[in-house]
C-alpha cells in the first residue's frame, strides 16, 4: 500500500479554490489536480505492507491526544522549480502554522519518517507542468493566486490515506485531543 498522513481541505475552502482554478484551467495547459484530492500532506510513508497498520492507526491516535485542534488558512501561492521552468503551482497556507509544524513534526518523529526534501513546506498542490521543461503561465497563475483571500478552517483531524491509480482512499482519521 502507498500510504500518506494528510489534512483534508474543507468542502468551503475547495470550492473557493476550484472556482478561481475553473477560470484559469482552460488558459493554462497543465495537468490540474482534482478538488477531490486537494490535502496538505504532513507526511508520505510510501509503500507500506498492509500488516502496518493497527500499528500506525495507534501511532496516529497517540500523537493527536498531544495535540489540539488549530486554525489555518489558504494564504499565498508560489511554483517549485526555476523560476524560468516551474514544474508545479501550490497554495500556500499561513495561520497556526507552529500548531501544524508541531504536528507534522510529531508523527514525522513518531513514525521515523525523514523527509527528503528538507523542511516541511506546507501547500496545496493544484497543477503540474505537462511539460518536463515546465510552464512559465505556472508563475501568472500563482501571482493572480497571491491576491486572493481565504476563510479561517480548523484543523480537526488528519487522516492515513493510501494513494491507488491517482485516487485516495481514507484508512483511518486521528482526531486531535481537545484543549
Amino acid at each position: 500500500m502507498r500510504l500518506f498522513l494528510a489534512v483534508d481541505l474543507p468542502e468551503a475552502q475547495k470550492a473557493r479554490v476550484e472556482a478561481l482554478v475553473e477560470t484559469w484551467r482552460p488558459r493554462v495547459e497543465a495537468k490540474w489536480t482534482r478538488a477531490e484530492g486537494w490535502h496538505v500532506t504532513l507526511c508520505f510513508l510510501g509503500e507500506t505492507a498492509e500488516a502496518r497498520l493497527p500499528s500506525l492507526q495507534a501511532v496516529m491516535d497517540a500523537v493527536a491526544h498531544r495535540h489540539g485542534p488549530h486554525g489555518l488558512r489558504v494564504a499565498g501561492a508560489g511554483c517549485f522549480g526555476p523560476p524560468s521552468h516551474p514544474q508545479v503551482l501550490w497554495l500556500g497556507l499561513d495561520g497556526a502554522l507552529d500548531a501544524a509544524r508541531a504536528l507534522q513534526g510529531d508523527l514525522s518523529q513518531a513514525l521515523e519518517v525523514k523527509d527528503e526534501h528538507g523542511a516541511w513546506r506546507p501547500h496545496l498542490t493544484l497543477a503540474r507542468s505537462k511539460t518536463p521543461r515546465g510552464d512559465a503561465a505556472l508563475l501568472e497563475v500563482a501571482s493572480a493566486f497571491q491576491r486572493e483571500r481565504f476563510d479561517d478552517f480548523t484543523v480537526a483531524t488528519f487522516v492515513l490515506y493510501e494513494s491507488r491509480g491517482g485516487r485516495y482512499f481514507a484508512q483511518h482519521a486521528a482526531t486531535l485531543a481537545a484543549r
